[in-house]
């Protein structure tokens, strides 16, 4: 929902962050994926899940792990929007853009 209100399409898998191969992630073929983890070892897991998924789609996505700058230990998005609170959702988007464009590809 955080990422939804910041203007961005957002999804996730069911049954949390063990469970991303379990998901039908065949709507996301082809296009270009943020995958914005969440900072602790499962939000890792999560991440390494995710990409195995979607690498086996075709045509191929392109892949992006975004990393947000200044995360607390254990801090996802909803984390990070609340500890900017005088920003606006299209500041918080436009960092957003900016660290994925300056996110290689896997």
């Amino acid at each position: 929902d955080t990422a939804a209100s910041l203007g961005f399409a957002a999804t996730t898998s069911a049954g949390g962050s063990r469970q991303a191969h379990l998901t039908d992630w065949t709507p996301l073929a082809g296009k270009e994926i943020w995958i914005i983890p969440d900072n602790d070892e499962p939000g890792e897991f999560y991440v390494q899940g995710v990409i195995q998924a979607v690498a086996q789609l075709r045509p191929k996505p392109t892949i992006k792990v975004i990393r947000l700058t200044g995360l607390p230990p254990r801090g996802d998005l909803v984390d990070w929007v609340q500890s900017r609170p005088k920003a606006t959702p299209a500041s918080l988007q436009a960092h957003i853009h900016k660290l994925a464009r300056n996110t290689k590809p896997l």
